[in-house]
């Protein structure tokens, strides 16, 4: 099982529930047709997802036969799960296979990646130098040349400007 997040609300007079912060991997494709609902040691009831969507800075998800705010109320607070973590497509990676990296103008380091953010729909590195001061560097393949897992970094270019920024 892979948690995506938390119901955090409703949306509407109709049962839709807002999922709280997800993974950055999670994009609400609806590949998946269930999902798993519960404190992490019972997972066993699968609720079928009749919809998701985006709204503002939320997941909404419509569960089938929850369609009233009474019946959807009953899931906030509870974690949500899928069965598993969906198949990545080349070039692609789980931002906890990121966090961690050590980042690289050419031969130059950075610093560390501490986290990823999404802003207006792009994605974002937080590198973190000796210094404790933060750079922000576009995941686009202008600033990143390459992600590579196995040697632990992550190398990048024409990052000069933004490093005069921190």
């Amino acid at each position: 099982m892979v948690a995506i997040g938390e119901f955090v609300g409703l949306h509407g007079v109709r049962g839709e529930l807002k999922l709280g912060k997800t993974p950055q991997w999670f994009d609400g494709d609806q590949s998946f047709h269930q999902i798993y609902v519960g404190d992490g040691s019972d997972l066993s009831e699968k609720i079928r997802v009749q919809r998701v969507r985006w709204n503002k800075n939320h997941y909404l998800f419509m569960l089938e036969d929850v369609q009233t705010v009474d019946a959807a109320s009953e899931f906030i607070g509870k974690n949500v799960y899928l069965e598993e973590m969906p198949t990545l497509e080349k070039g692609e990676h789980y931002v906890k296979d990121i966090l961690g990296l050590s980042a690289f103008d050419g031969d130059v380091k950075i610093g560390e990646v501490k986290d990823v953010y999404l802003v207006s729909g792009n994605s974002m590195l937080s590198v973190v130098n000796d210094d404790g001061k933060e750079i922000i560097i576009p995941i686009r393949d202008e600033f990143v040349q390459k992600i590579d897992l196995e040697n632990g970094q992550i190398v990048c270019q024409n990052v000069k400007g933004l490093l005069e920024c921190a």
